[in-house]
């Protein structure tokens, strides 16, 4: 597969715009250094490579776990059905076996734990932070987060051998991220 390589030459001074316009200079095929290496990465690349249009969404990316925090990596939740569906908001320990649930003005000795997973992502371009949470957490680790909290109060090897175990493993991720504009200057924040 061999395209035309356009190259533009932005007319507008602050380099936010990617539109033509009357100020820019468009060349096609021109006889740059870099347009034989782009090309060739085009056709190396294209097909395994997952082009993101930037806008307040959500893209699925190939990515590994480099790093992770296992300090507070679960949370106990409320365990009350509410309309028909789990409520699993956080609730607080009032004592030894009593949790009261603010959002449902509750106390109850029942809870479950669910992730809050903060993990340090990478792909082919860069690394970010970010939290998996109980449905995605689940799927990383593969173990229920009550086991984990277990396994990392009884036998702190294993927790930590798990722990490792998710690392520079590939992982399909959905990525929530919007766009973000401060003093005309833009930039992502990841949801």
């Amino acid at each position: 597969m061999r395209g035309e390589a356009y190259c533009m030459r932005e007319g507008q001074p602050n380099g936010k715009s990617i539109s033509v316009t009357c100020g820019s200079t468009l060349l096609v095929d021109p006889e740059l250094e870099d347009v034989s290496w782009l090309c060739e990465w085009m056709v190396a690349s294209y097909n395994t490579t997952i082009f993101v249009h930037v806008t307040n969404s959500s893209s699925k990316a190939v990515t590994s776990v480099k790093e992770f925090q296992t300090g507070d990596f679960y949370y106990p939740a409320c365990v009350k059905v509410v309309n028909g569906s789990q409520c699993g908001k956080k609730v607080t320990q009032v004592s030894e076996s009593m949790w009261q649930w603010n959002s449902c003005d509750t106390d109850s000795g029942d809870i479950y734990f669910k992730y809050a997973l903060h993990l340090c992502i990478l792909d082919s371009t860069r690394h970010i932070w970010a939290v998996a949470f109980d449905d995605a957490a689940n799927e990383i680790v593969r173990m229920p987060a009550c086991k984990m909290a277990a396994l990392q109060d009884d036998d702190y090897t294993v927790f930590l051998a798990v722990m490792d175990s998710i690392r520079s493993k590939m992982y399909n991720l959905k990525i929530c991220y919007k766009l973000e504009s401060y003093k005309d200057t833009e930039k992502l924040k990841f949801l």
